[in-house]
């Protein structure tokens, strides 16, 4: 389905708009093939070792021979930074020396997979044939009927196809339908013996089908049909059943002939998570089947919305009038969709964008799935580091959770007034998403299978705050995209393209959060933090009391702070949040040029980061000051900690003033704050970390504040140094600016009110005056280069950090 569409309003009123939407079915069938093909991996990893029994001795023997030999290093406490590089040399030895085994159930899982797949491709491509055959199809020649022909070409044309499908009659089918199905480069519509006596008797009934069968080839959703029927197939014969047999019966393949699943059998729960992962397997496979159809109903309804005769509309309500209502569960859960959605398509076509909370569950649940499964296909494969294993799983998966909720949202908004979502229409969006996903993660095979989740695990207070940050996640992007909705360009040529690039700057802004997010979470490490004494020396005696507590909080370190800073993808992430939503709403030539053509207020937001970051270059010379003057010579001079101390306390400063920009636009942007917020606090970053390493640095060389008398005051700071500055600076701003933004936007609700109370039925003019296209697009090009810069920069350094 490529188009269907989208309404600020009931169809017939001046407010209604088609507007591009996405495939119903893209996104249910890109979890499907993801879960099969992530699934179907861990299945033949674990079938490995049972098929050939020998292979899991080879194994366990190899596993307690590498690990044996480093059992000693692996068993001493790790007090130091250099006991944890000695664990770490441990570790990537024993890897090292597991490699080979690894690789052989590598090359077994690949070769499983990819036969999984290729007889899936077989399915599809063969069952075109094969149902012609079964069912006695002929085609529809000219010679026999030329008028039918001429209609058929006719409604090709109506339903907007470039070429007709081959029509085919089903002489035995008494029945007064039709289906369209086919392979790529090669469609065809079966019409119903009873269909062709309507072609007489009832026109418009005839009409109706066929365009109906006309719409699935329209919108694309053949190949996603039954590749999606071929896959399931394939999953259940090749994987599912052999699985199962295994299961039920372990010494299956040492002793055949002797059945004894009560004793032998694997644990309960093994068989649970798995009849859990075919469930959903088969509820995605039913919901696609039934997506397909309520779009195909929606696209004849969309014809007679937009102006086209409505005959074939009125004619198909009248064909599902005429079903009988399926019991609740088979609507449900069958392959059918409920008569009365189907009405609904019909009569309201932009119905179809309304966001159904099982679909974002179900995504929530099957992304989950994904990660635990791939995780473990990554430990065992490619045998690096967890921490990398676990951020490239969530990297990839993070796919399942953006762009299920940012299409939600987008499609939420489209229904609203003025584009307008409510808090309250909002927030159910990520909640149904992150439940989905933290239930899908219990049930996930693999866990069950090794006996491990990281919600169970973790502990309570684990748990809790992996669910917590994970919420925020997902609120603070459904939010971002509710403000980039409501500024969208309208339909037409301005109009393409633009979902795609908010789902995609959305996913890339959520990608190296959640991959820090999941990695922590599987270590347990989202509450830990990092004592600063390890990594700097302990403070000479001799210092002042809030010195000293200055440089513990400002060097007080979170692990996954560590992973997300130290991260190219980082800035390009929070430099997409604020460019995408800028270009999306300004691609018209002369844009940025008058109010009602910026609606962002780029021009205020810039100047409120410039202010702050003006702010922050006060705060830091007094900063300096107050060192020099307080903080005895013989503290200043050790070199090995005091210029370590003064940069900490410089970034804590600048993380300061982002969270008082950040609080600033959210008390006077009345809209548009989560794309204005990340502009306002990433032009502060940038500037304090310029003002930083050019100016403060200068400045403090200069009145000798590190009592080393320099030979110069000014010298150009390393490229590794500005961007490891840089990065600390935004990652740790983008976190303090949520409950800055917060406490703003109370403050406006409050000041409102008051306002309000005092003068009612007034508002608050505020007049904008816009900058020049070329100040704000040369502003704009600055600060994109400084994150281009900053991630080429902090490349070499993350490399180091993430491989150890």
């Amino acid at each position: 389905m490529t188009s269907t569409p989208q309404a600020l309003g009931p169809p017939g009123t001046a407010a209604y708009e088609p507007r591009p939407a996405p495939a119903g079915t893209t996104v249910l069938f890109a979890l499907l093939v993801s879960t099969v093909l992530i699934t179907s991996s861990v299945v033949y990893m674990f079938l490995w070792g049972i098929v050939v029994p020998s292979r899991a001795t080879r194994l366990g023997t190899a596993m307690r021979t590498c690990w044996g030999r480093e059992q000693s290093i692996i068993n001493h406490p790790v007090k130091t930074l250099a006991d944890l590089a000695r664990l770490g040399d441990a570790a990537d030895r024993a890897e090292r020396c597991l490699r080979p085994i690894y690789a052989e159930q590598a090359s077994w899982t690949v070769a499983c997979v990819a036969a999984l797949f290729a007889v899936a491709v077989v399915i599809y491509w063969a069952y075109p044939l094969w149902f012609v055959r079964r069912r006695g199809l002929t085609p529809i020649l000219r010679e026999d009927c030329p008028e039918l022909v001429d209609e058929l070409e006719r409604l090709s044309r109506a339903a907007g196809l470039d070429r007709a499908p081959t029509f085919l009659l089903a002489p035995y089918a008494s029945t007064s339908g039709g289906l369209a199905f086919g392979r790529w480069r090669r469609r065809y519509v079966q019409l119903d013996a009873g269909l062709l006596v309507g072609y007489t008797t009832d026109r418009g009934r005839f009409q109706a089908v066929v365009l109906h069968e006309l719409a699935h080839l329209r919108n694309r959703d053949v190949d996603t049909t039954y590749l999606t029927m071929s896959i399931w197939w394939s999953f259940v014969a090749l994987a599912l059943v052999p699985t199962a047999v295994v299961t039920l019966h372990p010494q299956l393949f040492t002793t055949p002939l002797r059945w004894r699943p009560p004793k032998g059998a694997l644990p309960l729960s093994v068989g649970l998570a798995l009849l859990v992962l075919t469930l959903l397997l088969y509820l995605t496979r039913n919901a696609i089947l039934r997506v397909r159809e309520t779009y195909a109903d929606a696209r004849v309804g969309e014809a007679a919305h937009g102006g086209e005769s409505d005959r074939p509309a009125v004619a198909l309500r009248a064909v599902v009038d005429g079903l009988a209502p399926p019991d609740r569960w088979r609507a449900a859960l069958g392959t059918h969709p409920h008569p009365g959605r189907r009405r609904q398509a019909i009569d309201d076509p932009a119905a179809m964008l309304s966001p159904r909370s099982w679909e974002l569950f179900a995504a929530g649940m099957a992304t989950a799935v994904m990660v635990a499964n791939l995780r473990y296909v990554f430990d065992q494969l490619l045998q690096t580091r967890v921490i990398v294993s676990s951020a490239g799983t969530g990297m990839i998966c993070v796919l399942g959770v953006a762009v299920p909720l940012v299409t939600a949202v987008w499609r939420a908004a489209g229904r609203a007034p003025a584009h307008r979502l409510p808090v309250r229409a909002i927030l159910p969006m990520p909640v149904v998403l992150v439940a989905g996903y933290l239930l899908g993660e219990q049930l996930s095979w693999v866990s069950v299978l090794v006996g491990w989740t990281a919600m169970v695990t973790g502990g309570v207070e684990q748990s809790l705050a992996a669910a917590i940050l994970l919420l925020a996640g997902a609120v603070t992007l459904a939010f971002w995209t509710a403000s980039v909705a409501h500024t969208a360009p309208s339909p037409g040529r301005r109009g393409r393209g633009v979902l795609p690039a908010v789902a995609a700057a959305g996913t890339a802004a959520f990608l190296p959060w959640f991959g820090v997010w999941v990695s922590a979470h599987d270590r347990q490490g989202l509450l830990a933090t990092l004592d600063p004494t390890i990594i700097v020396p302990p403070l000479r005696a001799g210092a002042p009391g809030w010195y000293a507590a200055v440089t513990y909080w400002a060097e007080m370190d979170y692990p996954p702070f560590l992973y997300l800073t130290h991260n190219p993808l980082t800035l390009p992430a929070l430099t997409l949040l604020w460019l995408v939503p800028v270009i999306v709403v300004n691609r018209r030539r002369g844009s940025l040029r008058g109010p009602e053509e910026d609606p962002y207020r780029v021009r205020d937001a810039l100047i409120t980061g410039l202010v702050g970051a003006v702010v922050f270059a006060l705060a830091g010379a007094v900063l300096l000051y107050a060192l020099k003057e307080m903080v005895p010579a013989s503290v200043r001079h050790d070199l090995n900690s005091f210029p370590y101390s003064v940069q900490s306390a410089l970034a804590a400063l600048a993380v300061i003033a982002q969270a008082l920009v950040a609080a600033t636009v959210a008390t006077f942007a009345r809209r548009h704050r989560p794309v204005l917020i990340p502009l306002a606090i990433f032009t502060t970053g940038s500037l304090a970390t310029g003002i930083t390493l050019l100016g403060l640095n200068t400045a403090g060389r200069c009145v000798d504040l590190y009592e080393n008398r320099p030979p110069a005051c000014f010298r150009l700071p390393e490229a590794g140094l500005t961007a490891d500055f840089l990065h600390t600076v935004l990652v740790e701003g983008a976190v303090a600016t949520v409950p800055a933004a917060l406490l703003g936007a109370l403050l406006q609700v409050l000041v409102t009110r008051l306002r309000r109370l005092g003068h009612p039925g007034t508002a608050d003019p505020r007049p904008h005056r816009p900058a020049t296209r070329v100040i704000l697009t040369t502003a704009l090009a600055l600060l994109v280069t400084v994150a281009i810069l900053g991630a080429l920069a902090e490349a070499p350094h993350a490399y180091e950090i993430w491989t150890g």
